[in-house]
């Protein structure tokens, strides 16, 4: 009974009716459940086809709510890395992602190598702090490294953009000078077909809003798998709940729901959507971006609004007055997700991701049980008010 009466009266001190509770249990168990089916996939990478089983799962998932759903293909090129090892000669084995992570921009590359502190021909060249890695590179090319060793806090997985001719490997365990690495990468270089998957519907007049999410991540190395959960499957199971809840809804403005692919090879879904549809875009009320939403305890991040005035004033003019007390950084427009090839081109876009949790990020701790979803019903109040608004 104490237990109880602790609730209610939390409930009564924040404001929240049991109806909003109710809702908000419902609508995180929902978000809980579908990213991690989305997780499922092999982390949605290239290694494994994973994202195409996330975006054949994303068809079906929108066509069963009864949307209209198409899929645009586009084809590019990707290097990837598809297995790595590394292990100090009579030392423990490093985990590839956390200890560390080797560029897909380098080369396969296999044996027992020497660390040292310059270059020289065949050897890995441990990178001191006071050098710059475009300044090192002259240097590792004229000496015919075989890598460079990066130290860093932590590491980030990527894919490639342009091929390097010597292995790049960041660190973060401790190396030194005359310490052996065996060493076993293996790199990837192909033509892979993507997808963009849209799921639309009608409103009452002719403009339409765009919400977004790209459902990619970096997939499998070797038995690694970075499950991607709150890069990016939050977001997409955030784009799910809302198609989910407006589905029956009588709207002023169409919506048009797009999972994104291949957002984490160079945001290439998004350019191809915005190279393609561009009749459709000139009918655009504004783009809606979400990315990373599983956490939320230190507020709410808006990247464009602090460039778009008067987007972000029509955009703020819907939260919900409850919600102004919630910590906002509004930050400048950034190519850091699929909002970007929008603003690019002039439309009004934004990129909503909520701040906290542990940071993990483009590694394998970024796992479904580790979100909080401290923010998730407050944001999804506040753009279903914005998309209800006429």
């Amino acid at each position: 009974m104490g237990y109880l009466k602790a609730i209610l009266l939390w409930l009564s001190l924040s404001g929240a009716t049991f109806s909003q509770n109710k809702d908000s249990l419902a609508c995180v168990r929902f978000l809980q459940r579908e990213t991690t089916r989305l997780c499922r996939f092999e982390g949605r990478g290239f290694a494994g086809k994973g994202y195409q089983k996330a975006a054949r799962y994303l068809y079906q998932r929108f066509h069963r709510m009864g949307y209209a759903v198409q899929v645009d293909t586009f084809r590019h090129t990707v290097r990837y890395v598809e297995r790595a090892s590394l292990r100090p000669v009579g030392g423990r084995p490093w985990k590839v992602g956390i200890d560390f992570w080797p560029h897909p921009s380098g080369p396969p590359i296999e044996g027992t190598y020497e660390v040292t502190l310059i270059p020289q021909r065949g050897k890995l060249w441990l990178l001191p702090d006071t050098l710059s890695l475009a300044s090192a590179f002259p240097q590792a090319l004229s000496h015919r490294v075989a890598g460079i060793l990066r130290p860093v806090k932590k590491v980030t997985a990527t894919y490639a953009e342009d091929p390097l001719p010597f292995a790049l490997i960041d660190i973060a365990q401790p190396c030194t000078a005359g310490e052996n690495l065996k060493i076993f990468i293996k790199v990837r270089h192909a033509e892979v077909e993507n997808y963009n998957i849209l799921a639309g519907r009608p409103g009452m007049q002719d403009s339409l809003w765009i919400v977004g999410a790209h459902y990619d991540h970096l997939g499998r190395v070797g038995q690694t798998v970075f499950w991607g959960a709150n890069d990016n499957a939050s977001g997409v199971a955030f784009m799910l709940l809302l198609a989910k809840r407006l589905r029956e809804e009588r709207l002023p403005y169409g919506v048009l729901f797009v999972a994104f692919g291949g957002e984490e090879a160079g945001l290439l879904g998004s350019y191809y959507f915005v190279g393609r549809h561009g009749m459709e875009l000139t009918r655009l009320r504004g783009m809606l971006n979400f990315d990373l939403l599983g956490f939320g305890e230190r507020g709410v991040a808006v990247v464009g609004a602090a460039d778009q005035e008067g987007f972000w004033g029509m955009v703020v003019r819907h939260r919900p007055p409850e919600l102004a007390d919630i910590p906002h950084l509004l930050r400048p427009n950034a190519p850091n997700s699929d909002h970007y090839p929008f603003r690019e081109k002039g439309y009004p876009a934004l990129f909503f991701y909520l701040q906290g949790g542990p940071g993990y990020y483009h590694d394998p701790l970024d796992r479904p049980e580790t979100l909080s979803w401290h923010g998730a019903y407050s944001l999804l109040r506040w753009i279903e008010a914005l998309l209800k608004a006429d």
